[in-house]
């Protein structure tokens, strides 16, 4: 859910009390503190509307600018303020229309506070909105698909066709590959062209055919990369590689000599070895282990990754596998699942595993 802009505001310092097992069952990480402000047997918080309840745990969460700071006066705005007055502490100037109904279908288990500032942040997107307010019931699993794609695609009749998370992430990659291989209006049109579907075999089909550029690209030379990374130039050099780092890498010595892959040494506090494929859309990151294959740590990938992403290196899958799966998700028999860490997204392949 990276693509979000999240409001960021310093959560409520609020001291613990001891909450009674309905109230942590209920409340979650947030009972300790919501047990301070309605002491045990809790019963003022407990029956409030639950919309109320959910605006207390994001007032926790410092996602409300306009709520009191104190506690004691927190407790009592929260209880006796008007819905109105309330929501409009929430989006701090911004319209709040609609603010509380939509809390009052969460649910009446409180969520984690990442949750609501994903929901937040789509609450104030004026596209996402109109999707959210006529949700028959708003949780993080029925708004994720929502706030997986990016703004232009936060439409009601794109989300009617979005049958899974998978789905909605691979619709949003599409939607930034054809914003880096297509001029900046012709990108434009075609992804407007895709909300105007009218099946998810239309949708997904014109981004299946939109991911791939209209006139062939011109092949270019691998990127000049800066320390700590040291390309591999010679045949010598790449089997030297594979027995420092006990790969295959020297099975790939044709794909490097006809110019389809590009092999570095990246020898900062972590040594890896590195490969980038070209393919549609340019040159992408394919590849990124230790020795042995052994996996990156965060750290080291994500150091690699801005560094790749600097001189125009793309990353997550090739256009070719997109374009499968977006053909497989008009079809509606998609089953490839990418994980949600770091790592996963990158989609690197075990080129020499």
């Amino acid at each position: 859910m990276g693509r979000l802009t999240l409001p960021r505001f310093a959560p409520m310092q609020v001291k613990t009390g001891t909450p009674n097992p309905l109230l942590t069952f209920l409340a979650g990480s947030f009972a300790e503190q919501i047990a301070s402000l309605w002491p045990s047997p809790h019963e003022a918080f407990l029956t409030l509307p639950t919309a109320r309840r959910h605006a207390c745990a994001m007032v926790l969460a410092g996602l409300c600018p306009g709520a009191p700071f104190e506690p004691k006066r927190l407790a009592v705005w929260l209880s006796h303020e008007r819905d109105s007055a309330i929501a409009d502490a929430f989006t701090d100037g911004e319209p709040s229309h609609g603010f509380m109904k939509m809390l009052s279908r969460m649910g009446e288990i409180v969520w984690e506070a990442n949750d609501y500032r994903h929901f937040m942040a789509l609450f104030l997107d004026p596209n996402a909105n109109r999707v959210l307010r006529h949700m028959s019931e708003i949780t993080p699993k029925t708004f994720s698909p929502l706030a997986s794609l990016p703004q232009p695609l936060r439409q009601a009749g794109v989300l009617q066709f979005i049958q899974n998370d998978q789905a909605a992430r691979d619709l949003a990659l599409a939607h930034d590959a054809v914003l880096r291989h297509r001029p900046r209006q012709d990108a434009v049109d075609r992804i407007t062209r895709w909300t105007r579907a009218k099946s998810q075999k239309s949708l997904f089909s014109k981004a299946a055919e939109d991911v791939y550029p209209d006139v062939f690209d011109t092949p270019t030379a691998p990127p000049d990369l800066p320390p700590p990374f040291g390309v591999v130039r010679s045949r010598g050099a790449l089997k030297a590689l594979a027995l420092e780092f006990s790969n295959c890498l020297r099975d790939y010595i044709e794909c490097v000599s006809r110019g389809h892959m590009a092999v570095y040494a990246w020898r900062g506090n972590v040594k890896a070895a590195v490969a980038l494929t070209r393919g549609v859309g340019g040159w992408r990151l394919a590849e990124a282990e230790g020795d042995k294959n052994s996996p990156l740590d965060e750290t080291t990938l994500k150091d690699i990754v801005q560094t790749v992403r600097s001189v125009g290196v793309f990353t997550g899958p090739s256009m070719c596998t997109l374009s499968r799966r977006l053909n497989e998700h008009a079809e509606d028999r998609c089953y490839d699942i990418i994980g949600d860490t770091y790592s996963d997204q990158l989609e690197l392949g075990d080129l020499w595993s």
